[in-house]
């Protein structure tokens, strides 16, 4: 029966691919790009999620819609893409790796829309995609980043990237960080069969960025991918050094009520 509705909802895949696909690129690139592109996104994530048997659920606060944030979320699934969509509370852009932009029909509506392609091999290219981004969240598009850059084989939090986080200091923008639980479960990195279930995407409190600056930068990436960590119900990091280096943290799971003693929490809240 999964391996049906595998087959069923993979062929929906395709089929919404190419046809919201198609459709958005007349509109991807009206200004302000991306926006007219949105709804397409969003039916395509449906589709998908629903021949899938997959359900969405969003907690958290209310994100303000007056101002761009930079999300900041866990990856590790195909389905963290079609869940993103459907929960976003409006239009975002993306930083993503350069590779996906040749994609038929997704990367091309990816140009078009205004996604944020990163070289990671050249880094004075992938400097000027972080200013770029810096300058296109200024006209109010916010802009998600998986901060793991690549999808966990194994479930676990894997080290964060900086990119997101000197775009958010660039800009002077909040981050807004990002949990998405289940999808993993559900399909595997590098799977095929669908398990229907529920997903659930938590949003956390706006983290202010405005007052940071370079030397708080690893303070920030802790105190945010903590943040992750918690919202994703993976329990608690207690780092030793920064969090972007995998052998100097341990991970710890907590309790209701119990302090949080991480360096990061020093940060001034959002």
């Amino acid at each position: 029966m999964r391996l049906l509705r595998s087959l069923f909802a993979w062929t929906a895949f395709a089929i919404a691919t190419a046809v919201c696909g198609t459709l958005a690129l007349f509109v991807a690139w009206i200004p302000p790009r991306g926006h007219l592109m949105w709804p397409f996104a969003r039916i395509w994530s449906k589709t998908f999620l629903w021949t899938g048997g997959i359900r969405i659920k969003t907690e958290g606060p209310e994100v303000p819609g007056d101002r761009p944030f930079v999300y900041v979320s866990n990856h590790e699934s195909l389905l963290d893409i079609p869940a993103i969509f459907f929960a976003l509370p409006r239009p975002a852009r993306f930083l993503a790796k350069k590779i996906l932009f040749y994609i038929p029909w997704v990367g091309w509506n990816m140009w078009l829309a205004g996604f944020i392609p990163v070289d990671r091999a050249n880094r004075k290219r992938a400097a000027r995609a972080i200013d770029a981004a810096a300058r296109r969240m200024q006209t109010g598009a916010p802009i998600l980043v998986f901060a793991e850059e690549t999808r966990s084989p194994e479930g676990t939090l894997l080290p964060f990237q900086r990119g997101g986080f000197l775009l958010a200091m660039k800009a002077r923008l909040p981050i807004v960080p990002v949990g998405i639980d289940g999808t993993r479960r559900l399909l595997k990195k590098g799977g095929f069969i669908l398990t229907p279930g529920t997903v659930t995407v938590r949003w956390g409190e706006p983290i202010e960025t405005a007052s940071l600056h370079h030397r708080d930068r690893d303070e920030l990436i802790r105190r945010v991918r903590a943040e992750v960590q918690r919202l994703r119900g993976g329990g608690e990091i207690v780092p030793k050094d920064v969090a972007t280096d995998p052998g100097k943290e341990e991970l710890r799971l907590f309790k209701s009520g119990e302090e949080n003693d991480s360096p990061a929490s020093t940060l001034p809240s959002g």
